[in-house]
């Protein structure tokens, strides 16, 4: 079971791209469902003029019932919410601010309440603010929530956005079970052409919101974690590369009775070090890219502008940062070998580096000489 106000919803898309009930159908559904614990609806988002003493400003303005922020599970932060006779047709205009509208506009006063704003050319009273994370069911963003005030009548043809809160213990499957009555009732009042093209389909809200953004972030996830593992292997052939170059200093080392504990700790704090400043570095280029692509980022994009470096994903960025360089820093000094041995190798490498070394001051003295 999920929580919070992350339930279902029902859709007929083919007229629609979004979820929809005709409103009729929707007061008839909402008396004869058993499966929900709460049941409301909005009518989507539609701009409206706020007039000033000087120029009218352009607005969101959301339609939602009275159940839309119980139903949700939502309180203002101050005020109040729309009663069941304010979300009536013909009914005294009343508005919610959102929280950004009430710090911009009227600059946060508690005062604001009970005052009379012009809205599309009649007056509405300001009843509440909404609090600061509140968003809307598609992650939109509105500046007023106002009564959606629905028609009664069951011939009703206007277009609502149903959202609903499971009964404790229900199923999605229980419920659309529940609901398979009122949906066959409802397709036997409608055209043949359309009986097809009207499905029924519950799911969770939270899925609603995602679907469409699942597949691109499934794929630029595949995508870093490609970077990170290419990351990962380079750092990794660096450190064996410096391991192997390290080994007369090693042998030194064990031929003058440094144990193989010593030699793991020295490893150990050295690849720590790198590990720690490779992620730390790292972290830091993320935030600073961040910040640049949140400046250059074209507007529409929703909660872009939330975006964050989120505290688990620094975790594990440094989480894979010091394992890494653990795993490969540490590894040349758990290799069983002897400090004779190690010594006479790292020898016959510093006489090789000799002689190279040797045959080009040799190679140097001779074209000098010409």
């Amino acid at each position: 079971m999920m929580s919070g106000w992350y339930r279902s919803a029902w859709s007929q898309p083919p007229i629609d791209s979004q979820e929809f009930l005709f409103a009729g159908t929707y007061h008839e559904w909402q008396r004869a469902q058993k499966a929900f614990e709460a049941l409301t609806s909005w009518t989507g988002i539609v701009e409206c003029d706020l007039t000033v003493p000087n120029f009218p400003v352009r607005l969101s303005c959301a339609q939602v019932e009275s159940t839309f922020l119980p139903t949700l599970g939502i309180q203002p932060v101050a005020g109040r919410n729309f009663t069941p006779e304010e979300d009536r047709p013909g009914a005294g205009r009343v508005v919610l601010l959102s929280y950004g509208f009430w710090q911009s506009c009227f600059g946060g006063e508690p005062t604001v309440l009970g005052k009379t704003i012009d809205l599309d050319g009649s007056h509405a009273s300001i009843i509440g603010v909404l609090p600061a994370d509140f968003e809307l069911p598609t992650l939109g963003y509105a500046d007023l929530l106002v009564p959606a005030a629905l028609p009664q009548g069951a011939a009703s043809q206007r277009l609502v956005r149903p959202l609903a809160r499971l009964r404790p213990g229900t199923t999605i499957q229980q419920a659309r079970a529940a609901l398979e009555p009122v949906y066959r009732e409802f397709l036997e009042s409608m055209p043949p052409g359309l009986k097809q093209a009207l499905p029924l389909r519950l799911q969770f809200l939270r899925e609603r919101q995602i679907r469409e953004a699942r597949l691109a972030s499934w794929i630029l996830l595949g995508s870093v974690m490609a970077v990170l593992l290419i990351a990962c292997a380079n750092v990794a052939g660096l450190l064996l590369a410096r391991a192997a170059h390290r080994n007369r200093d090693l042998a030194v080392r064990a031929a003058l009775g440094a144990s193989r504990w010593r030699l793991v700790r020295q490893s150990l704090t050295e690849s720590l070090v790198l590990g720690a400043t490779g992620g730390v570095l790292g972290c830091a280029l993320a935030w600073v890219l961040l910040r640049l692509f949140l400046s250059i980022a074209p507007e529409g994009i929703l909660r872009l502008q939330q975006a964050t470096l989120d505290l688990r994903v620094l975790l594990l960025v440094l989480a894979v940062s010091l394992a890494s360089g653990m795993a490969f820093g540490l590894a040349p000094a758990f290799r069983r070998r002897k400090s004779g041995s190690l010594l006479d190798r790292a020898r016959s490498g510093g006489l090789a580096i000799s002689s190279v070394r040797f045959s080009l001051a040799d190679r140097l003295r001779s074209a000098w000489s010409f």
